[in-house]
């Protein structure tokens, strides 16, 4: 695997993220949003679209798959966004979710839960950090789906924790509580924690990392 294509193409992602959160504003439409998104990625460097963006408002975000359309963002709203783009053929992919305006309290609950959950598995030294391990991808997923259980919202959590990636966005294997993928040192693929409240609003936080042979790397770094 180009390795280095991959980060570019994961830098491009996370560098994107700050640069429509800054210009978005209420009045944009779903699918004005997304193609200041595709423009933006372009302008950095992208040759090419990984997928077409997730572009939800509203409660059009407890919807983990929504196609944008023309609703318009609202202040005091709630914006889920999953976008990536493509360098030399290998793709991105980054979710972030945020708000604009005053959020309601509840929004911000869920927001903290899914941001710890992923936080537990980014930081999982013991698992990821010894040099050469092999980590069961089920094993993985229970770290933050256990969390958000115990939360009170492990109903909710609808999907698996995430997926391999490389010249495709899903490629190579799931993480999920019924994988049986073994995740190895030179694997990249994404950690993806979300909550969806059925018809009100869904959070979700994703990023794309790499086993090396000394410990796991965030690709998509960037601002909050």
């Amino acid at each position: 695997m180009l390795i280095k294509s991959l980060k570019i193409s994961c830098r491009i992602a996370g560098q994107t993220y700050p640069k429509i959160k800054k210009l978005i504003r209420p009045g944009w439409t779903e699918k004005q949003t997304a193609g200041n998104i595709n423009r933006i990625m372009k302008d950095l460097g992208a040759q090419g679209l990984a997928f077409r963006p997730i572009v939800a408002f509203g409660n059009h975000t407890s919807i983990p798959h929504h196609k944008p359309t023309d609703r318009k963002l609202k202040q005091n709203d709630i914006v889920l966004l999953d976008f990536g783009c493509k360098v030399d053929g290998f793709c991105s992919d980054f979710s972030r979710t945020f708000f604009i305006g005053q959020p309601k309290p509840e929004w911000q609950k869920v927001y903290r839960i899914v941001k710890i959950s992923q936080q537990k598995v980014l930081g999982a030294h013991r698992v990821w950090s010894t040099q050469g391990t092999s980590v069961k991808a089920a094993q993985i997923d229970s770290i933050a789906r256990d969390y958000i259980k115990k939360q009170g919202y492990g109903k909710q959590f609808v999907h698996g924790l995430g997926h391999g990636i490389g010249t495709r966005v899903h490629q190579y294997f799931k993480i999920g509580p019924k994988s049986k993928a073994i995740i190895k040192p030179g694997m990249v693929f994404t950690i993806e924690p979300g909550i969806y409240m059925k018809n009100r609003f869904g959070v979700r936080i994703e990023d794309v990392v790499y086993l090396s042979s000394s410990g796991l790397q965030i690709l998509t770094l960037t601002k909050p």
